[in-house]
């Protein structure tokens, strides 16, 4: 396949497109010294939707002899391709408390959900406090969703799909594709809306206008969006007209958070440490 990279790509976009499992590739460095490709086969393997790339550091000719040659897996994870941002925090003017919100009755939805799960299907009952969605395969889902109450089937279509985004965000992140991985921030978005169905009249609100926003790769309401923020990746040269556009939008709407609405842009830090 190293020889013929189209056909590669064509019969791993086929199979993401046909599986519900995540994908993941293991290949070489191209074929030989003089064809070493791997560093812009790692981003179109991406772009075919993989969740996970595995890359011997030898050539094909090489087989299993020589010296294994690793400084092109560095290239890989360098992101070459990912623009400059910042992340803008966007405070909505209301302080988000979630012992008084919605939040303890979504987590115990979640937990309807897995026991119904494990009902229907037969699968050993355990006590309430230890049910969680993520011991469930997500065949188990498919085969009982239409059974359940759809408030709880909705509340386990959010937390799968979820799962199947964060595993395609950390694939999108590690290769600097910040398109896609606001993409999956706004689909997350979107699921917690519908399905999870939390998130307060403002901050739903400053989701919908930061979609109406130039410069905006993607974002989310913090948490479940009880009160409190969102947050988005944006490009650094539009934050001011970003910033302009949302204040103006949003106040128009809650002209009552006048005094404690703010947005913020900041960098990334390299790595955590004690300051």
């Amino acid at each position: 396949m190293l020889q013929n990279v189209p056909l590669m790509l064509e019969i791993t976009k086929a199979v993401v497109d046909a599986v519900k499992i995540p994908v993941t590739v293991k290949t070489r460095l191209g074929w030989d010294h003089d064809h070493r490709i791997i560093v812009d086969l790692a981003e179109q393997l991406q772009d075919c939707g993989i969740e996970a790339l595995t890359v011997h550091g030898r050539t094909r000719a090489q087989m299993y002899t020589g010296e294994a040659d690793w400084t092109l897996i560095g290239d890989i994870k360098k992101n070459p391709r990912m623009p400059e941002f910042e992340i803008a925090i966007i405070f909505s003017g209301l302080t988000r408390s979630l012992v008084s919100s919605d939040y303890n009755l979504r987590v115990a939805e979640c937990k309807t959900a897995a026991w119904n799960m494990m009902a229907y299907t037969g699968m050993p009952l355990k006590p309430f406090d230890k049910t969680y969605l993520r011991y469930i395969p997500k065949e188990t889902y498919e085969l009982t969703r239409e059974k359940m109450p759809p408030r709880f089937a909705r509340r386990a279509e959010h937390f799968y799909s979820e799962y199947k985004r964060v595993r395609k965000g950390v694939t999108a992140w590690e290769t600097g594709n910040l398109e896609l991985f606001g993409k999956l921030s706004y689909e997350s978005c979107e699921s917690s809306i519908k399905n999870y169905e939390c998130g307060s009249e403002e901050l739903i609100a400053i989701y919908n206008i930061m979609r109406q926003c130039e410069g905006i790769y993607g974002g989310r309401f913090s948490g479940a969006g009880f009160k409190g923020a969102c947050i988005a990746l944006v490009d650094p040269a539009k934050k001011e007209q970003i910033r302009e556009q949302i204040t103006s939008e949003y106040l128009r709407m809650f002209p009552e958070y006048a005094s404690t609405f703010e947005i913020h842009f900041c960098k990334t830090d390299d790595g955590a440490r004690f300051v």
